[in-house]
């Protein structure tokens, strides 16, 4: 399904101007889901809407663009679990079955939410808020941003 996600009518102007008029202070986009899919431009995987859908544009690029054209804040979401870290044997819900989105971080995926953190907090502009959702806490710190 998602190599068939092409939002064409997609209209950063219009969606913040909208936001705006609605009286919005900032707006929220899903960066990651624990699905492991990327809505922005990643270097550090392929799951991403620029490598993986026929759209091919960086939706947050474009987002973020338009929130600093209009004065409107830009807050991002991003889920910490990544189902590609589970490995073969991957935990599971007992109640559905699902994987867990409460497994412990790998290493391995920890360098990886580091390194796309990095990304986004580099290469969107002012960021005003990051909503980390599930998973663990003990991602470390990262100091991406200049005094």
């Amino acid at each position: 399904m998602i190599k068939k996600f092409n939002p064409i009518n997609f209209d950063a102007d219009a969606i913040v101007k909208l936001a705006k008029q609605a009286g919005m202070r900032y707006i929220v986009l899903t960066t990651k889901h624990h699905d492991g899919f990327s809505m922005f431009e990643t270097k550090h995987s392929d799951f991403d809407i620029i490598d993986y859908t026929p759209y091919k544009k960086d939706l947050l690029k474009e987002l973020s663009d338009a929130c600093k054209k209009h004065g409107l804040k830009l807050g991002l979401y991003y889920s910490t679990p990544d189902w590609h870290f589970n490995g073969p044997n991957p935990e599971r819900n007992p109640v559905d079955g699902k994987i867990s989105v409460f497994s412990k971080v790998s290493k391995e995926n920890e360098d990886f939410q580091v390194a796309q953190l990095e990304e986004l907090m580099t290469n969107y502009g002012d960021i005003v808020e990051v909503f980390f959702d599930m998973g663990s806490q003990h991602l470390r710190k990262v100091n991406v941003l200049e005094p």
